[in-house]
């Protein structure tokens, strides 16, 4: 078997909730890498031991999936405001993807918008209070992560999922309100 498929097939880690929650050894390999880049920013913004860089790089590193996770909610409870919520979560790679029950007919494109919104919305509230935490702590571990978490809430699950590509929210937004208009 490659290295791929091996790091590509998928885990069960059960339940969160209302949420099953599915993942693939990627997962692992895109928390490492995101935990490095973590470790190269807190080289240079925080002050104290390299004991105090490395916590803060993790405390960084697992923040990114626990944002991304909230992203996520924020998906679910826009979907059970409007009555199709999603039914689990994969991790992957640096990411987390919302899925939903297979098949949805005739499913209005109001609901896949509402739904699509939900995750940038969570994010962006987030992103605020994120923001305003971090000008609240005094401590440099603490304040790197409230600073690390603003950007990453604001630029990767706010404005990245707002991109019109596929896979994303932006582009099921977009394709769904072309469909809302045509109809």
């Amino acid at each position: 078997m490659n290295a791929w498929r091996y790091l590509r097939r998928p885990v069960n880690l059960g339940w969160l909730g209302p949420l099953y929650v599915t993942g693939e050894r990627s997962a692992l390999v895109g928390f490492g890498v995101v935990w490095v880049f973590m470790l190269v920013l807190a080289s240079h913004w925080v002050e104290g031991s390299g004991l105090d860089r490395i916590m803060a790089a993790t405390l960084a590193a697992l923040g990114h999936w626990f944002w991304d996770l909230m992203h996520h909610v924020g998906h679910y409870l826009a979907g059970l405001y409007a009555g199709h919520p999603m039914r689990g979560i994969h991790l992957y790679g640096m990411l987390i993807r919302s899925v939903y029950p297979p098949n949805e007919p005739g499913l209005a494109a109001n609901i896949h918008i509402r739904r699509a919104i939900g995750g940038p919305a969570m994010s962006i509230c987030l992103a605020l209070l994120c923001l305003l935490f971090q000008r609240m702590l005094p401590s440099d571990i603490l304040w790197f992560f409230f600073y690390i978490s603003f950007w990453d809430n604001l630029l990767v699950l706010t404005l990245g999922a707002l991109l019109p590509v596929a896979g994303l929210d932006g582009h099921v937004i977009l394709r769904q309100w072309k469909h809302k208009k045509l109809s």
